[in-house]
């Protein structure tokens, strides 16, 4: 029972550790974002096409292309909605999704002015949901799931990763908030809590062992 709980206790010291890295990262992004804030505004089409998005401010120039995509159960401030995405050729001949606002879901078949010219926005990952199963996969229309490899394929050229969150939205659209909404400190809580387990544990094993040998 000794040598149980001592390798039990192996389990909580490591998911601190665990939570406590995943902190530092949460935390790292943020400085990144922060700090990218305060540059210049980035020419999208002038990064490589293979970059990957890490919160840059950018700036294009294209033409819509493609019906527009709702992607589904997306809250802000508590009220149901879709975020707004259109898919943009830009002039070095790739293409990026951009993300024109969120609407609430009963004005999700609003329609909308085209989009052209020049935008700016925040380059960021794609939104990750949480999907059950029998989640709509497609793109175009309402999804649960944007499936960017069949919007690729269709476009006939290379999509970017990732979308551009526009800076300014116009109505009946709605800003999303684009810096990151993760918390550090909720991971160096968990580290604390599994941290404290580790040690009770501990505490029970060597406990147990000395009243065996008492």
């Amino acid at each position: 029972m000794v040598w149980l709980l001592s390798l039990i206790a192996l389990l909580p010291f490591a998911l601190a550790v665990w939570q406590w890295q995943r902190g530092q990262e949460r935390a790292a992004t943020l400085v990144q974002f922060d700090q990218l804030t305060r540059h210049g505004v980035l020419a999208l089409a002038e990064l490589p096409l293979d970059a990957y998005p890490g919160w840059q401010p950018v700036w294009l120039r294209g033409q819509a292309v493609g019906p527009v995509i709702l992607l589904n159960n997306v809250y802000r401030d508590d009220q149901p909605g879709v975020r707004v995405i259109q898919v943009m050729k830009l002039a070095d001949n790739s293409a990026v999704l951009v993300e024109r606002g969120w609407l609430p879901v009963a004005r999700a078949g609003e329609s909308l002015p085209p989009l052209s010219g020049e935008q700016t926005g925040r380059w960021l990952p794609m939104p990750q949901h949480f999907t059950l199963p029998g989640a709509v996969h497609g793109v175009a229309g309402r999804v649960d799931v944007l499936d960017t490899v069949e919007l690729a394929t269709r476009l006939g050229v290379p999509l970017r990763q990732g979308l551009v969150a526009l800076s300014q939205v116009e109505p009946p659209l709605a800003a999303l908030p684009s810096r990151p909404q993760f918390s550090p400190q909720r991971h160096y809580a968990y580290a604390l809590q599994w941290l404290l387990l580790g040690l009770c544990l501990c505490a029970a094993a060597i406990t147990l062992w000395r009243r065996r040998h008492a």
